[in-house]
């Protein structure tokens, strides 16, 4: 259970961790942008 923040939020932050150091170590640059773009 993390000490700062909700956990439902964790998770999001968490999958969300993994998904873009899948597609960065896979080299799918394109989709990795298309996400950062909608990120920020």
């Amino acid at each position: 259970m993390p000490k700062n923040a909700d956990l439902k939020d964790y998770m999001y932050a968490t999958a969300l961790e993994g998904l873009i150091g899948y597609l960065y170590l896979d080299k799918q640059e394109e989709r990795l942008q298309e996400i950062l773009k909608q990120i920020i």
